[in-house]
């Protein structure tokens, strides 16, 4: 699972960290793998303000909050030691934006470490449904929307 690799990715930074937040955490799949040894406060947000609250994350002190990362982060600069993202960032318009808000938050020495699609992902899916097109309609929707 992603969310495994993401935490083992965090695992692998041999520190710990006072103040996390984790962007997009859904039920807390990814902090589930974490050990208090590694943090100590996490900040769960997710865009859906039900399913954090669904999380179990015991092992922490936890804060759930309803945030739309698309807009600016309701934390103070420097505020997290970590932030952490497991696909998640593929959900924002603008990713620069998205970056720039992480980095403001994160403290100098912080630490962000995250998970997103690459171009070829879901390669068989894409392949898939550009056959349909082009039995429906003898031709190709390229991922702009736009017609070839």
């Amino acid at each position: 699972m992603l969310a495994e690799e993401t935490a083992d990715r965090v695992l692998n930074i041999k520190r710990s960290f006072s103040s996390a937040l984790e962007l997009g955490a859904n039920q807390g799949e990814c902090s589930r793998s974490l050990s208090s040894n590694v943090m100590s406060y996490l900040v769960q947000t997710d865009s859906c303000p039900y399913v954090t609250y669904k999380a179990d994350t015991p092992k922490f002190h936890v804060d759930k909050n309803a945030v739309d990362e698309s807009q600016a982060l309701p934390y103070k600069d420097n505020s997290f030691d970590l932030v952490i993202s497991n696909l998640n960032l593929h959900w924002v318009n603008d990713l620069d934006k998205s970056c720039r808000e992480i980095l403001r938050v994160l403290k100098p020495d912080g630490a962000f470490v995250g998970a997103i699609w690459g171009n070829d992902s879901l390669y068989e899916l894409r392949q898939s449904i550009q056959l349909a097109e082009m039995e429906r309609r003898g031709g190709v929707v390229s991922p702009s929307g736009s017609s070839d």
